[in-house]
């Protein structure tokens, strides 16, 4: 370097580049463009907790989804092999409802006459007991008569004319409101109830009571109504129709099983005939 030169020109500045003649290249050569725009930022905790959040719950979404079409399956099923074989018509499902309400008031006409003998044995007369015995072998008649059980049905009522049966169901309806009438007539004259300030038991039992009475009343009218429309015979005949609609889907089904089970055996059997040929 020669006296007097200036540092400047012979000592390259920090951060630049000499070239292969020894000239300091600019800085700005050597750096990157700037980007137009600045990079985003990263995303904080609170975004990241809830798009995790967010991804968790579709999940749990999905999943619960998924179980409730897996148990809307398997109930679709059940009823599918419940509702699977001969079906009743309207008419018929009505005229058994009518049954079951008949099987019901005659279990609580039953109750009405056993508690008394049971609870009232004392106070009760003679002649009080005997139409309550009378009561409960009609009541039981009557309720193995609509259970429709073969041989018990028989032995109980022979004769099971709706007209008839309409009858007794309505008389014995009217007795038991006599005896609610008697009984309530019995405890105003000793002085144990009165009809201004009645009891919540009192107001209970006869609340039990006219309401069994009544819808024996009901079912009677309607048991005779149904016998003078002719209605018994068709009845009777859909439900003939019916046990033997049920008796051939019995016998399909069954000649099913078996051809199934004949199939599997024979596949086992194969399958063994098989194994046993590769073995030899």
């Amino acid at each position: 370097m020669k006296p007097g030169q200036n540092n400047a020109e012979t000592t390259p500045l920090l951060g630049t580049i000499e070239d292969g003649d020894g000239r300091a290249k600019g800085t700005a050569e050597s750096r990157p463009p700037r980007p137009l725009h600045p990079p985003p930022p990263p995303p904080s905790i609170d975004e990241s907790s809830q798009s995790q959040g967010a991804t968790t719950k579709s999940s749990k979404s999905k999943r619960r989804k998924k179980r409730q079409k897996s148990v809307q399956a398997k109930i679709k099923e059940q009823l599918q092999k419940r509702i699977e074989g001969p079906q009743r018509s309207i008419c018929h499902v009505t005229f058994n409802l009518i049954r079951i309400v008949a099987v019901v008031a005659n279990f609580m006409m039953l109750a009405q006459q056993l508690l008394p003998l049971v609870l009232l044995k004392e106070e009760s007369t003679l002649l009080q007991n005997a139409v309550r015995a009378y009561m409960i072998i009609f009541c039981v008649s009557f309720i193995v008569l609509e259970l429709r059980i073969p041989l018990l049905s028989r032995i109980a009522m022979p004769n099971s004319n709706w007209i008839l049966k309409g009858f007794m169901y309505s008389f014995i309806g009217l007795i038991g409101m006599e005896q609610d009438l008697a009984l309530k007539v019995e405890d105003i004259a000793a002085g144990t109830s009165s009809l201004l300030n009645p009891d919540y038991g009192t107001m209970i039992a006869t609340l039990f009571l006219t309401l069994t009475t009544w819808i024996m009343i009901g079912i009677g009218a309607v048991y005779t109504l149904m016998g003078l429309l002719c209605m018994q015979s068709w009845y009777e005949n859909m439900e003939k129709k019916h046990r033997e609609r049920v008796r051939e889907w019995k016998k399909k089904k069954k000649k099913e099983r078996d051809d199934a089970k004949k199939k599997r055996d024979m596949e086992q059997q194969e399958e063994r005939a098989g194994w046993f040929a590769d073995e030899v």
